[in-house]
């Protein structure tokens, strides 16, 4: 069983983050006036940052089942329900100049609507560069995809382009 630690952040704990950083300040200020508020935005970004810092937890390689821990919140990835996986290199942009991120997606079925697990890692010239010569197995992600490949090889995409913000 191979254990790893990626640094992504579910869109579930972000929400919880954020929702703390902005409720602790407002119950410190009604409990101890403007110092109060001081003391809520200090606790609460300090708490925003642990959560958003930790990484996930994957466990992966017996069985076909992909195992996953952030803090508090854990959650599987059975193979035998996914319906495809793939992995793509998409443009992020953000603050300060676009940004390459690679995206590794699991899709499943609900109801008759695409869900997916998905996680990211920003990447760097360095990790470009090991894409280009044909190592890319220096991105754990890359790990888990190939893992999952070797399970399930009829349930792989490969590298599939971007599809845009809404795909």
């Amino acid at each position: 069983m191979k254990k790893m630690r990626i640094n992504d952040a579910p869109v579930l704990i972000q929400v919880i983050s954020l929702g703390l950083f902005f409720i602790i300040p407002v119950v410190c200020m009604r409990k101890w006036g403007d110092a109060g508020e001081l003391i809520g935005f200090i606790v609460g970004g300090a708490i925003m940052i642990w959560l958003l810092t930790r990484g996930t937890i994957v466990e992966f390689g017996k069985g076909t089942v992909i195992r996953c821990r952030y803090a508090f919140y854990m959650w599987k990835i059975d193979l035998k329900k996914i319906d495809r996986f793939s992995y793509s290199i998409d443009e992020l942009i953000a603050r300060g100049g676009p940004r390459s991120v690679f995206t590794l997606r699991f899709y499943y079925k609900v109801d008759d609507y695409d869900e997916k697990y998905v996680f990211r890692k920003i990447i760097d010239k360095n990790d470009i560069i090991n894409f280009m010569s044909g190592n890319m197995e220096q991105i754990e992600l890359m790990e888990i995809y190939r893992y999952a490949e070797s399970v399930y090889p009829e349930k792989a995409e490969g590298y599939v382009e971007d599809r845009g913000f809404f795909e």
